[in-house]
């Protein structure tokens, strides 16, 4: 297997740039949903609605050495550009294959990551998320 972390990205047809709004996450039996509200009034809402073995959300700036793997070996400006990526052989997949004794193995879990502007958040699931974009409720909606 080859063992080099590779990042791909996955979505470039969504013209929401991370660096305008702001986003929550919510988990509950079935679902764990990103929904990530745009100062001009969209929002993105990311579903996985299979199975989530394990997620984190991090600190920008407690992934440097992530952010300076990204810069050196793609564009510049990798992951400023994008929001979606699904990762390769990492480190994360890495942990929960040695955690799980092996039951759940970089075969059959995908890694997913998404920038913010200020977190990152990872998902291993064993299927992509549902993306889907619609107009942000209003004030008196959300009610």
């Amino acid at each position: 297997m080859n063992d080099v972390e590779t990042w791909q990205k996955l979505d470039r047809n969504i013209d929401i740039p991370w660096t305008d709004g702001c986003y929550k996450m919510s988990e509950d039996e079935e679902n764990l949903t990103l929904i990530y509200f745009s100062a001009k009034g969209r929002q993105i809402k990311i579903v996985f609605d299979d199975t989530v073995y394990a997620f984190r959300e991090t600190i920008e700036s407690a992934v440097w050495k992530t952010l300076h793997y990204l810069r050196d070996n793609y564009e510049p400006l990798f992951y400023e550009n994008e929001w979606l990526y699904e990762v390769k052989n990492s480190q994360y997949l890495k942990w929960l294959e040695e955690e799980s004794g092996g039951l759940y193995t970089r075969d059959m879990v995908r890694h997913f990551a998404f920038y913010t502007q200020q977190e990152i958040i990872e998902v291993l699931s064993s299927s992509p998320p549902k993306i889907m974009i619609e107009d942000a409720p209003t004030k008196t909606e959300s009610k």
